[in-house]
């Protein structure tokens, strides 16, 4: 669980400068103001105002990214027990696709092979910092939200906090899709030019490719052009009463909410293509040699001459989904023996409703089709009981039992012309009977997927507090897991459909502890054993095997020290340690991703000049510039420099 504080105003004048630079292109700055505003009485209403603007080139992942944002709040409290906070924000990415890895070609022995699970099937010879898009790729992302929360004191007993917040997220792009080298022998055709093609815009590959060879560095890749328009959409309302009371000698409080959630997704499809006698003629593609620079650099010169503008291309679909859901929760929690035990009890009953519908566009007409929709509805109540016991001064042990929902609707794909298209292809390519159209689960609604855990272990606080620590034993079980279909040719028709995978099951250790030896020295770390199982799946070579991006073992340790005295005073190091396991990849397939573990060192310096604390920092990145994947297609960015300067002027 990943718990979210907002930044609040302070009721003291505060300023903050900070500006950074470093290995990679990397460029931050930020402004932080807030305060009691100069109007009526500040102490009333107060406002904080956060902007920041940061760039990076070839970063994590090989993105490179330019954004800024900026998080207005103003907070007013009329009364004593009364305050409403309005929050807004505007981001905006600006960002290049990330991809650095090719995988092997789709009939490669060591790819299809179940013989060596451990061996990661990818091309990596080509290094870290190869990226498969081109540098006119891109990508743009708004963020835009706002929010309202009042929060009201009823009394000595009661508390009652409304939420109220609206984000809105634009996104659009045009990158290159497929990742895969070309099977030895694949007849690749010159594609169709448009006529107006612009000058110095290089030759395609053609001919039979050949053989994928990483020590004699051969082989072909044909890349096509995936325009993406999308606008996202969520509103939510939620309050929450909060009671505090007593029978007894016992301490309850009583958590009484409601939520409404309505999320909703509008895609709009475009297509690089020109029409030639009626008839379309498929564009945005370019076969090339990755080992090739020369290659390489002929096809970004290709797309980035021809890309046209997004709002250029006409429009191929219209689709949408959306979700509706409503809820309504509550927990008991009473405190017993002079708040040596505590007791939980509550629950969830989530009501959802969702649909998609798909609007398909004649692309040469640009006439509009039938619509084609679907709806469904689904509702689970999710329990959960936990209770809690300070065995002695310094120990506590407790037990946790819950379940959960997913609140999502999920179908099998629409019919379509465009979807039949696709499936007939599929089967007619791998030499198959094809079955009855009409007897494919088109549109159907799949069962949601819910999950119970158990959790028991002990928190302790020893040595004054000065060791403190969980150790956790758990088990999740999960049912109704989606997957996409395998086995068969509709697996490669690329139309979503899917299998309800059946149960997984995770079971493990968990570790977390912080020592503080010192008043100067801080010692944190966590570790992470966790054991996980395909228990039943349609893809029956599936079972008993792990799940995917699941390592079995993974931990963290930091250490900070600070000098509190002498020439150094202000001055304070330290050194992180991050570990992944091995873990088996998320496509069902034999691979597995290597272990990885990455060092990083920081250092920091503060003193005053003047009225105004000055902090100097220095932060190092994979220390030892190590090589490793940090998910199935991109690798860590090497060994980074990072310089901050942080101003408090206030």
């Amino acid at each position: 669980v990943i718990n979210y504080i907002t930044r609040q105003p302070s009721s003291q004048t505060q300023a903050k400068l900070s500006t950074g630079f470093g290995t990679n292109g990397y460029l931050r700055s930020s402004l932080s103001v807030g305060g009691p505003t100069p109007l009526g009485d500040g102490k009333k209403l107060s406002y904080l105002v956060d902007a920041v603007w940061y760039e990076q080139d070839h970063g994590e992942r090989q993105q490179s990214l330019r954004r800024y944002s900026l998080a207005p709040v103003l907070r007013w409290t009329p009364f004593e027990d009364t305050s409403i906070t309005l929050r807004a924000t505007k981001q905006h990415d600006d960002y290049i696709s990330n991809g650095g890895l090719l995988l092997l070609p789709s009939k490669s022995e060591i790819r299809t092979s179940t013989s060596t699970p451990r061996l990661p099937h990818w091309a990596v010879e080509l290094g870290r910092d190869y990226n498969i898009h081109s540098p006119s790729s891109w990508v743009d992302v708004d963020a835009n939200i706002l929010e309202v929360e009042i929060k009201q004191r009823l009394g000595q007993s009661f508390d009652l906090r409304a939420n109220l917040s609206s984000h809105r997220r634009p996104r659009s792009s045009i990158r290159e899709g497929g990742s895969n080298f070309l099977d030895t022998g694949v007849n690749v055709a010159v594609p169709n030019l448009p006529e107006n093609l612009a000058p110095g815009s290089p030759d395609s590959l053609s001919g039979r490719a050949p053989a994928y060879d990483p020590i004699a560095r051969t082989g072909w890749r044909t890349i096509s052009i995936i325009p993406d328009d999308r606008v996202e959409r969520r509103r939510n309302l939620q309050v929450d009463l909060v009671g505090r009371l007593s029978t007894g000698s016992l301490d309850h409080t009583l958590l009484v909410g409601v939520e409404r959630n309505l999320e909703n997704r509008s895609t709009q499809g475009h297509s690089w293509f020109k029409v030639v006698n009626n008839r379309i003629v498929g564009l945005g593609t370019f076969t090339y040699a990755p080992f090739d620079p020369a290659s390489a650099a002929g096809k970004d010169l290709w797309v980035e001459l021809n890309q046209p503008a997004l709002a250029d291309l006409p429009i191929s679909s219209l689709g949408n989904t959306f979700t509706n859901n409503s809820s309504i929760y509550s927990s008991l929690t009473t405190k017993f023996m002079q708040e040596r035990g505590l007791v939980l009890i509550g629950g969830r009953y989530d009501a959802v409703k969702g649909g998609t519908s798909s609007l398909p566009v004649d692309r040469i007409t640009g006439a509009l089709g039938t619509a084609v929709e679907n709806q469904g509805n689904v509702s689970r109540f999710t329990p959960q009981a936990g209770i809690s016991f300070r065995i002695a001064e310094p120990i506590t042990g407790y037990v946790m039992v819950s379940e959960s929902v997913n609140p999502r609707i999920a179908f099998q794909p629409l019919r379509t012309l465009t979807v039949e298209e696709r499936v007939i292809n599929a089967y007619t390519n791998a030499g198959v009977t094809m079955p009855d159209l009409d007897t494919l689960p088109w549109g159907e609604l799949l069962a949601p997927e819910y999950g119970t855990s158990l959790e028991f272990g002990f928190k302790w606080e020893l040595f004054e507090r000065r060791l403190q620590g969980t150790v956790a034993v758990f088990d999740i079980e999960r049912r109704n897991v989606r997957t996409n279909v395998e086995g068969s040719p509709l697996a490669d028709a690329g139309v979503n459909f899917r299998d309800i995978m059946g149960q997984t099951r995770a079971h493990g250790i968990d570790l977390d502890v912080a020592f503080s030896p010192t008043r100067n020295l801080q010692i944190v770390g966590g570790m992470l054993f966790n054991e996980t199982e395909v228990l039943f799946s349609n893809a029956k070579d599936d079972i008993g095997k792990r799940i995917g991006n699941a390592p079995k073992w993974s931990g963290n340790l930091t250490s900070r020290y600070s000098v509190s005295s002498g020439a150094l005073k202000g001055a304070a190091f330290g050194a992180s340690f991050n570990y992944v396991g091995a873990r088996r990849e998320s496509d069902g397939n034999a691979r597995w991703a290597e272990l990885w573990q990455r060092y990083d060192v920081f250092a920091s310096y503060q003193r005053k000049f003047g009225d105004y604390p000055v902090t100097f920092a220095v932060n190092v990145k994979n220390l030892f510039d190590s090589t490793f994947r940090v998910d199935r297609d991109t690798f860590a960015a090497g060994r980074e420099f990072r310089f901050t300067t942080t101003f408090h002027l206030k």
